[in-house]
């Protein structure tokens, strides 16, 4: 089976390995109706017109859900070593964050089930990742400052309200890639609360990091890369690192020796450069922003700002800026978008061979698939 893919994709196979059978006798073992009422199972023929779209973390597809007449995403997940209770604390996990509300927090709506391909189900987001807003040149030649300290804000606030909850929720995995925009480019933290899930795969990065890319572990402060549990604290690190490669543009620690060795040095202190050289001179706000990454990377998580400050600080900021210069900076963030999509069409076709049957590519990274 084949499908076919502009040159930004590669071999995606391996993304979304073909689940164990112990997840469907731990799906299927319980009655219908219970997971029914904690966590919908979505099925193939709940769905129309796949896409399959890169992200800043793998892939995902896009899909018209009939009854609900609306777009959704489905992020698959991999299932190498996983056993069967390890799936059962991936669903409680899941169930347990349905009930979550706030406008800067993007639910699960369930768990996709088709063949031996699993995922967790939400609402699609139009503009894609935080990752791909900063990280794609072409696509957003350039970022407005207006619009930037507004993502980061509705990021600020949607993590206040995770570790406002009681008892409080700690995220894990604070990166560009799990903060979605939507039409009018404003922020939803995705992929929180999946704590179990979360220790599982920290293990087994940490102690494959030279075999594989493990570069989610670059968000991670110093005390849990030593072993320490998740925390708050540790959020706080991970934000202080995403608010950086917000505001430069570049993937912290990039072309830096070895991934080991820059672990190594996070734990000894080591944090992504803060000159000109990565932070222009002539953002506003710079000295402010700067004192304020600095903090929430500190060396020592006691000292380390809470989310309350952090929404403070930067909603001071936020309301410095005229709503009309936000408004503008979207319009104009949107025409640059239209002009470098309609560029990129007709650009080469690869086909890449997969699991997957395919129908015909969409434009940039999306390709529509058949399943």
């Amino acid at each position: 089976m084949q499908f076919k893919a502009d040159s930004h994709l590669v071999s995606i196979y391996s993304s979304f390995t073909p689940l164990s059978h112990g997840f469907y006798a731990c799906i299927f073992r319980a009655s219908h109706q219970e997971m029914a009422k904690s966590l919908p199972v979505i099925a193939q023929e709940d769905l129309d017109s796949f896409t399959l779209t890169r992200t800043g973390s793998g892939f995902a597809l896009k899909a018209f859900h009939i009854s609900w007449n609306t777009h959704i995403a489905v992020k698959l997940l991999t299932s190498q070593d996983t056993t069967e209770r390890e799936w059962k604390l991936l669903l409680q996990d899941i169930a347990s964050v349905r009930c979550f509300e706030s406008e800067r927090l993007l639910p699960s709506l369930g768990i996709y089930q088709y063949h031996r391909l699993v995922g967790i189900v939400t609402e699609w987001m139009n503009n894609g990742s935080l990752h791909s807003l900063i990280h794609e040149h072409q696509l957003y030649p350039e970022v407005p400052f207006p619009l930037l300290i507004r993502i980061l804000s509705d990021v600020a606030e949607g993590l206040h309200h995770l570790h406002s909850l009681k008892p409080a929720f700690c995220h894990c995995s604070l990166k560009p890639s799990n903060v979605l925009l939507d039409m009018q480019y404003r922020a939803k933290i995705s992929d929180y609360g999946l704590t179990n899930w979360r220790k599982k795969q920290l293990r087994s990065d940490l102690q494959n990091c030279n075999q594989r890319n493990c570069q989610d572990l670059l968000y991670l402060p110093p005390e849990i890369l030593e072993g320490g549990p998740p925390s708050q604290e540790g959020d706080i690190y991970s934000f202080g690192i995403l608010c950086w490669e917000s505001l430069s543009r570049q993937k912290p620690f990039e072309g830096q020796t070895t991934l080991l060795e820059v672990l190594t040095g996070i734990c000894s202190g080591l944090r992504p450069g803060i000159s000109e050289k990565f932070i222009p001179s002539n953002l506003p706000e710079r000295n402010r922003l700067l004192q304020f990454i600095a903090l929430c990377w500190y060396q020592e998580p006691d000292y380390r700002p809470r989310t309350a400050e952090c929404v403070d600080l930067l909603n001071g900021i936020l309301i410095s800026i005229n709503k009309e210069e936000i408004s503008t900076a979207i319009y104009n963030l949107m025409d640059a978008k239209e002009t470098a999509l309609n560029a990129c069409k007709g650009s080469e076709i690869y086909t890449l061979q997969t699991g997957i049957c395919n129908s015909e590519v969409s434009m940039w990274h999306e390709v529509k698939i058949t399943l």
